[in-house]
């Protein structure tokens, strides 16, 4: 008898040792696809400023020099040439600058998390025509900016759901800063879903982006919440805590 009790409790100690081995590799795991995903991020950083600060500026140059050729005695007669490669010029000042805040919005870095995502809203309205409901609480102190990231990468896989997956018409996003929480609500009115699905080859392509936002959000210490149903919208929850 007390050699059954000895072997049970060897095998329990076995499996808890083992448990917590596979909790250490999945926080791991975790932590390097937020390094991965941060060191990612850096680099867009590096290429959206390296447009802004080099071939946006030599372009406006370049506009202001053709300006400047207009009413000259020896382009007369060409004005119509000129106007037309300036229009072409400044077609491309405003396709690189689209292109330098689609790649890291500089915004996020300058103003915060809050203006960020007013600013992504306006672009999925534009873009997208989602009508997108803003109510945006800034927090008291700015973020850190893996946080600040994560958060504004994670809405703007939740908007790109509603679009893509939930067939959405209007998404309503909800910014709420406590003292010692940040909470992010995104609302859609779109088809929904079954959550049970989730884990299953019905929906794998919305399932896997879900999941990436927790894994995600766990390395911050934070959680997802989503609630949805058939014909009923979707309403997705990020929670995380934030240094008191």
């Amino acid at each position: 008898m007390s050699i059954n009790r000895h072997s049970d409790l060897s095998e329990s100690a076995a499996l808890r040792q083992a448990q917590h081995q596979i909790d250490e590799y999945q926080a791991r795991l975790r932590q390097l696809a937020t390094d991965l995903s941060l060191a990612e991020e850096r680099e867009r950083r590096e290429i959206a400023v390296a447009l802004h600060d080099n071939i946006i500026q030599e372009l406006a140059f370049i506009k202001l020099r053709v300006a400047q050729f207009r009413g000259d005695a020896v382009f007369c007669g060409f004005e119509r040439n000129l106007e037309e490669i300036l229009m072409l010029i400044e077609g491309a000042i405003q396709s690189t600058r689209r292109l330098t805040f689609s790649i890291s919005p500089p915004i996020l870095y300058e103003l915060g998390l809050a203006a960020a995502l007013e600013w992504l809203a306006e672009q999925y309205e534009k873009r997208h025509h989602l009508r997108v409901e803003s109510q945006l609480q800034a927090p008291s102190k700015k973020l850190p900016e893996a946080l600040a990231v994560t958060l504004y990468k994670c809405v703007q896989e939740l908007l790109t759901n509603a679009v893509k997956y939930a067939e959405s018409s209007q998404v309503r996003l909800k910014l709420k800063a406590r003292h010692d929480q940040l909470c992010i609500t995104v609302r859609d009115d779109g088809i929904g879903f079954d959550i049970k699905q989730l884990e299953t080859a019905a929906g794998p392509e919305r399932g896997f982006g879900l999941f990436s936002i927790r894994e995600r959000l766990r390395s911050f210490g934070g959680e997802m919440r989503v609630e949805s149903a058939i014909s009923k919208g979707t309403t997705v929850t990020l929670t995380v805590p934030l240094e008191i």
